[in-house]
C-alpha cells in the first residue's frame, strides 16, 4: 500500500506540475489603458526599416528606371505556386527589385531574397519529409504546431545571424500585431524571428514575440497587399492563391470558421488589386487545392509555371515600361547595374549549392539539426515499440499519455505520463506509466538515447505487480539528403526489473531480464525497391544465467510505380550459440501469435525453453493502396491518407518439426495527417493462426 500511494503521489506530482507550468505561463502582460486615439491607430502600420528598403531599391535601379515590384499572397500548400512563378519570371530575365509578402508567400519571398534559386527553394522545401519538421504540440499559449525543426533547418540554410537588411533582394514581410490590432510591416531584423512571425497563423502556429509586437501571420486581413507595392514602385507583378475549393463541406463549424476568416482577407485582396489596373496579375489556377497539400509540391510549382507563362505578353511589356522604353545611356548604365547586381546574386546561388547539399545531408541523419533557440511544449504522445523496426525488443506495449518536451542545441529532453495499452490480442489496458527519456544528437553522426520507466500493477505476464525499465541506445549512422541508402552502427541495451508483491503488500525484487545488442545496419532505396536488413549479436541476461545469440533481420520491399502495388519479403533468423535453446520470440518478428508460451519463451520468468536452438520467422506481402489521395478530411484539419489494404501470410520455425507455424491474414493501413504537416501510419493486421486455431490481431502506431 505504502508504494502504491508513493507511485500515485508521483504521478501526481507530475499532474500538478504541469498544471502549474500552463497556468504560470498564461499570465497575460498588462496593457495601458487605451485612448480613443488609440483605437483610431488601427489602420495606420507600424513599418521598420523602410528608409534603408527604399535604398536598397535604388541601388538596384540606379534610381534610373522604375523598379519592379512582386506581391506574394498566403494560401499554404497552394503558396507553392510561387515558386513556379518565380522561375517563370527568370526565364524570361525578370528579376524583381524588391518583394512584398505575407503568410506562406513570404516563406518563398525570404528564401528567394536571401539568395536561393526557385529551384533550389523548391528543393529545400521537396527533398525534406515535412512530417520531421513539425511536431503536435498542445494549443495551451503555444499553437497546435511546434516549427522548432523547421526554423533550424532554415536557419542553417540561410545563416544563423543572418539579417533581412543583409538579402540582396529587399523583402517587405507583412504582419498583424496582436496587442495593438496593427499592420506590422517588417524590411530589417532577424531572419528567423521574421519567417516564424510571417506564417503565424493563430492557433495553427506560435505567436512571435518581437520587439514590443506579438505578431501573427499579416494574411488574417489581406491575403494579397497589392496597394503596398505602390507605395515604391509603379510596375508591379502580382502572384495569388486563393482558395476556392467546391468540396468544403461548409456545415463543418471548423470549416466555416475557417471560410468566415477568408471571407474578409480575400475580399480586401480583390479590392487592392481591382484598385490598380495597371499590375500585372498572375491568377495561379490553384483554388481549387487543399491548404493541406504539401504533399503536392512538384503539381503546385508547375501550375504556378503555367500560370505565368500565361501572362508572357503582359509581362514582356512591363519589362519594356521598366527597363527598355528610353535608349538614354542612363538607361544603359542602368541596365549594366542591374546586370552587374544578377551576377552577384549568382555567385551567391552557387555557393548556396553546397550550403543545400551540407545542410540537407546531416538533417537526412536524423531528421534533426541544432535548435538555436530553447523551446518547449506539451503533446500528446503516442509511443508504439513492438512495430517491425523498433530498437526495444523488451517492451510489447503502446504507451499514450501526455508528454513535456524540452528541446536546446543537440538534446532533447522529455518526461511522459500515461498509460501502456497491450493492442494485440487482448487489447487491454497495461498499467499506469512515468517516463523519463532523453535524446542527444551527437555532432559526427551520433546519437545517444536514454529511458527510464516506471510500470505500475502491469498485468503483462500475470505474475508481477511493478516494473522499473530503462533503455540505452547509441547509434552512429551514414546516409545521404536522398535516403536512397544507409549504413549505421548500433548499440541497443534494455534492462527490465519486475517486482511482485507479498501478504503484506510488500514489493520485492521478483525477476531481471536484460538485453544488450550490438548490430549493423544498412539499406537501400529507389523508386523501386526498398531493403533494410540488421545483423547483430543478442547477450542475454536471465536470472542469474546468460545466454549468447546471433540474429539476422531483412525487409524487402519491390514497389510498381503507378499501380499502387508493393510486394514485400520480410525474415528473421536467431541462433542460439551457446546451444541452450533459449531462443527468445519478439512480438516485432515476422509473426503474431497467441501462445502464450511461446511469448514467454526465452524471456518470462517462467523461462520457457525452445526445443532447437534457432527461431525463423518469415512473411510475405501484398499491399495495394490504390492512389496517395485524401480518403476524407475533417474540416481540412485532419486529413485520413494513403489508406490502403494488406494480404500477407507469416511461417515460423521454431521446434524439430519441418511443418512451420502458419497464419493467414488481411491488413488495413492508412496514414492520419493534420495539416498536411504532421502525420503517422496506423496498420490494423487480423490473421487466423492455424496451430492455435485461434483469432490473432495487432494494431500499430508508427510516427
Amino acid at each position: 500500500m505504502k508504494c502504491r500511494l508513493n507511485v500515485f503521489a508521483l504521478i501526481l506530482f507530475y499532474v500538478l506540475l504541469c498544471v502549474f507550468s500552463l497556468s504560470a505561463d498564461s499570465a497575460e502582460p498588462e496593457l495601458e489603458e487605451l485612448t480613443p486615439e488609440d483605437l483610431l491607430f488601427a489602420g495606420k502600420p507600424f513599418i521598420y526599416g523602410e528608409e534603408a528598403f527604399i535604398k536598397r531599391i535604388n541601388k538596384r535601379t540606379g534610381g534610373k528606371r522604375e523598379a519592379i515590384g512582386l506581391v506574394l499572397s498566403g494560401g499554404s500548400a497552394r503558396a507553392m505556386a510561387h515558386i513556379g512563378v518565380l522561375k517563370y519570371l527568370e526565364e524570361i530575365n525578370c528579376t524583381p527589385d524588391f518583394i512584398i509578402s505575407n503568410s506562406m508567400g513570404s516563406i518563398i519571398a525570404l528564401l528567394y531574397g536571401a539568395g536561393f534559386s526557385p529551384d533550389q527553394i523548391y528543393d529545400i522545401l521537396s527533398s525534406t519529409p515535412l512530417n520531421s519538421l513539425f511536431d503536435i504540440s498542445l494549443p495551451i499559449n503555444k499553437g497546435l504546431m511546434s516549427v522548432s525543426n523547421f526554423e533550424s533547418l532554415v536557419t542553417a540554410l540561410v545563416g544563423k545571424n543572418k539579417r533581412l537588411e543583409d538579402f540582396p533582394i529587399p523583402v517587405m514581410v507583412v504582419c498583424e500585431d496582436l496587442k495593438t490590432k496593427r499592420q506590422v510591416l517588417i524590411s530589417e531584423g532577424d531572419f528567423a524571428s521574421i519567417m516564424n512571425a510571417s506564417f503565424a497563423l493563430p492557433f495553427y502556429f506560435d505567436s512571435v514575440e518581437w520587439r514590443d509586437h506579438l505578431l501573427v501571420d499579416g494574411g488574417i486581413a489581406n491575403i494579397c497587399p497589392v496597394s503596398l507595392a505602390y507605395k515604391y514602385s509603379k510596375t508591379n507583378i502580382v502572384s495569388t492563391t486563393f482558395y476556392a475549393s467546391k468540396s468544403i463541406n461548409l456545415k463543418n463549424p471548423l470549416s466555416n470558421l475557417n471560410v468566415s476568416f477568408d471571407i474578409g482577407k480575400r475580399r480586401c485582396a480583390v479590392k487592392d488589386i481591382l484598385s490598380h489596373t495597371d499590375e500585372v496579375w498572375i491568377r495561379c489556377a490553384v483554388e481549387d487545392i487543399s491548404f493541406m497539400k504539401f504533399d503536392e509540391l512538384e503539381y503546385i510549382k508547375n501550375k504556378g509555371f503555367e500560370s505565368a507563362k500565361a501572362m508572357d505578353s503582359e509581362l514582356k511589356s512591363l519589362l519594356k515600361k521598366s527597363r527598355f522604353a528610353s535608349k538614354t545611356k542612363a538607361m544603359e548604365s542602368s541596365k549594366n547595374d542591374l546586370n552587374n547586381t544578377n551576377s552577384d546574386l549568382n555567385i551567391l546561388r552557387e555557393n548556396n549549392k553546397d550550403v543545400i547539399d551540407k545542410v540537407e545531408n546531416k538533417y537526412a541523419v536524423y531528421n534533426r539539426l541544432p535548435i538555436n533557440n530553447f523551446t518547449s511544449y506539451f503533446t500528446i504522445s503516442n509511443k508504439n515499440t513492438f512495430y517491425r523496426n523498433s530498437k526495444q525488443w523488451l517492451k510489447n506495449d503502446l504507451m499514450l499519455g501526455l508528454k513535456y518536451l524540452m528541446r536546446f542545441k543537440y538534446t532533447d529532453f522529455y518526461v511522459f505520463g500515461g498509460s501502456a495499452y497491450q493492442l494485440y490480442n487482448s487489447g487491454k489496458l497495461l498499467s499506469p506509466v512515468f517516463q523519463v527519456a532523453s535524446e542527444s544528437y551527437i555532432p559526427g553522426n551520433i546519437k545517444l538515447s536514454l529511458e527510464g520507466d516506471l510500470y505500475y500493477k502491469t498485468d503483462l505476464y500475470s505474475y508481477f505487480n511493478s516494473a522499473l525499465y530503462g533503455y540505452q541506445g547509441l547509434e552512429f549512422k551514414l546516409t545521404n539528403k536522398y535516403a536512397n541508402y544507409y549504413f549505421s552502427i548500433n548499440e541497443n541495451f534494455e534492462i527490465f526489473k519486475r517486482f511482485q508483491k507479498d501478504d503484506k503488500f510488500n514489493l520485492k525484487y521478483d525477476y531481471q531480464h536484460a538485453l544488450l545488442r550490438p548490430s549493423l545496419d544498412c539499406g537501400y532505396r529507389n523508386d523501386f525497391f526498398d531493403s533494410k536488413n540488421q545483423l547483430g549479436f543478442m547477450f542475454m541476461g536471465l536470472h542469474n544465467s546468460m545466454h549468447y545469440l546471433t540474429y539476422f533481420r531483412t525487409d524487402l520491399n519491390f514497389m510498381i510505380p503507378k499501380t499502387g502495388l508493393l510486394f514485400a519479403l520480410r525474415a528473421d533468423l536467431r541462433y542460439a550459440l551457446d546451444k541452450k535453446k533459449n531462443v527468445p520470440y519478439f512480438l516485432s518478428d515476422s509473426y503474431n501469435t497467441a501462445d502464450k508460451n511461446l511469448i514467454l519463451q526465452g524471456l518470462g520468468g517462467q523461462a520457457v525453453k525452445s526445443e532447437v536452438n534457432y527461431l525463423i520467422a518469415s512473411g510475405f506481402s501484398i499491399k495495394y493502396a490504390p492512389v496517395p489521395i485524401n480518403f476524407f478530411s475533417i474540416a481540412e484539419l485532419l486529413t485520413v491518407r494513403n489508406t490502403g489494404l494488406e494480404l500477407y501470410s507469416n511461417f515460423l520455425w521454431y521446434k524439430k518439426t519441418s511443418m512451420p507455424n502458419i497464419e493467414l491474414g488481411a491488413g488495413l493501413f492508412t496514414s492520419p495527417s493534420l495539416l498536411g504537416l504532421n502525420s503517422f501510419t496506423m496498420n490494423l493486421k487480423v490473421a487466423y493462426e492455424f496451430n492455435t486455431k485461434k483469432v490473432v490481431w495487432k494494431l500499430v502506431f508508427n510516427n
